[in-house]
């Protein structure tokens, strides 16, 4: 199934598992999924740097650095769960 060119928006959640068949290659979907993450963080980050008038670079970095340590976090403390 090609990705979704018309209403992105409604299907943003599944576009990694349309762009990448999930059952052939699931640690090609997860850094698909893990790059669509950083790139929403950073552009939120930057949104925030953008209202708070703060550098909008800066603010989309540590939200990424954040964000991303505790996305990190959560996987290793599941994985060692399961």
């Amino acid at each position: 199934m090609p990705c979704p060119q018309r209403r992105m928006s409604k299907n943003i959640s599944r576009l990694p598992g349309r762009c990448v068949h999930l059952d052939q290659n699931i640690s090609a979907a997860l850094l698909v999924s893990v790059a669509v993450t950083l790139v929403a963080l950073f552009v939120f980050g930057f949104i925030k740097g953008r209202f708070t008038r703060l550098n909008p670079l800066r603010s989309g970095g540590q939200t990424v650095l954040i964000c991303g340590l505790a996305a990190a976090a959560a996987f290793a403390i599941a994985r060692a769960i399961s």
